[in-house]
């Protein structure tokens, strides 16, 4: 049988592990005008900040009937990438998520990155996870009349 990465599990094995170093990540947020301001978070509320990293829970019994993968050795990147695109069957309004990637590099066999893109009501979600180091949220306004198509631009370091 299949069996798909454990997204959701490998996310929050990562925020177990920045609790436990005691590091408090900083919060880079970028305003509509292109200024980047930072601030010092709890990293007790790390795991709040990024619950959108975390629901609809990604794993094989939630999303095998959903979803499709496919792996390959992308050479540009030098890393396995694994790729899962939803099927053409009828997904419940609760999932989500649109795809996802998982990049392992192929000598260690460890996740350097994850790239997931999540459905809003009105907007994309694109998260960028980084392992040890950070996770980029970005989310883009999905109407054409958009002025501003970056709705919100944050990044959290733990790894400075």
């Amino acid at each position: 049988p299949s069996s798909f990465f454990p997204v959701t599990s490998f996310i929050k094995g990562q925020l177990f592990e920045i609790k436990e170093s005691g590091i408090n990540p900083i919060r880079y947020s970028r305003n509509e005008a292109g200024k980047t301001d930072s601030s010092w978070i709890k990293v007790e509320a790390l795991e709040n900040e990024l619950s959108e990293c975390l629901h609809p829970v990604i794993d094989s019994t939630n999303m095998i009937p959903f979803f499709t993968e496919k792996s390959f050795m992308d050479e540009t990147l030098g890393l396995v990438t694994m790729t899962y695109d939803r099927k053409q069957t009828s997904i419940p309004d609760s999932i989500n998520w649109r795809t996802w990637n998982v990049y392992i590099n192929p000598e260690t066999n460890v996740v350097t990155k994850i790239y997931l893109v999540k459905s809003l009501p009105h907007s994309q979600l694109q998260i960028t996870w980084r392992a040890n180091q950070e996770c980029i949220l970005k989310e883009i306004d999905l109407n054409d009349q958009a002025t501003k198509p970056i709705l919100k631009d944050i990044t959290y370091r733990w790894k400075y």
